[in-house]
């Protein structure tokens, strides 16, 4: 079973770049629970402990947090079975970023695909990429679907069939 390494943290703590509490502090890490990424016990001098953790509320994702001073402790590290649980992220400001509602209808319209995971093909030519290019096999799906299917592909192109998201 896999286990997690988890600092929790009683209050609001500074977040910094890289392991070393001399620099500006770039971000706060609110209290809770935070996965750990990386530790650095004694580092940068034997009075001082380090972690990484994943704080998703920030741009970068990361950020290192002191987690101990001489005998002073910030946070509390622990492993665990489960992961901690984390905020969701909005990507309602992210251009490219398509709504789940909008993704979970179009899953109708590839129930007759099927894909095999343990080969790696890309459904598209990628200019630059050099990539196996997936395709579908008719016998998996219904004659008249697929007809269909292909013939709107083909007449319409990639970028219209899925509306505007590719």
């Amino acid at each position: 079973m896999d286990t997690y390494r988890v600092a929790r943290l009683p209050a609001r703590l500074c977040g910094f770049a890289l392991p070393d509490t001399s620099k500006s502090p770039e971000s706060y890490v609110e209290a809770g629970d935070y996965l750990v990424l990386e530790e650095r016990l004694r580092h940068p001098t034997p009075d001082t402990d380090y972690a990484r953790l994943v704080v998703p509320q920030l741009s970068g994702l990361d950020t290192w947090i002191c987690t101990r001073w001489q005998s002073q402790r910030y946070a509390t590290l622990v492993t665990q079975e489960r992961a901690p649980a984390m905020a969701r992220l909005s990507f309602d400001g992210e251009p490219l970023a398509i709504s789940e509602q909008r993704l979970s209808t179009l899953l109708g319209a590839f129930h007759a695909y099927r894909y095999d995971v343990s080969r790696e093909y890309y459904p598209w030519v990628l200019s630059g990429v050099r990539v196996p290019l997936a395709f579908f096999a008719r016998g998996l799906i219904p004659t008249t679907t697929w007809e269909v299917l292909r013939d709107y592909l083909l007449t319409i192109g990639k970028d219209e069939a899925l509306g505007g998201m590719a």
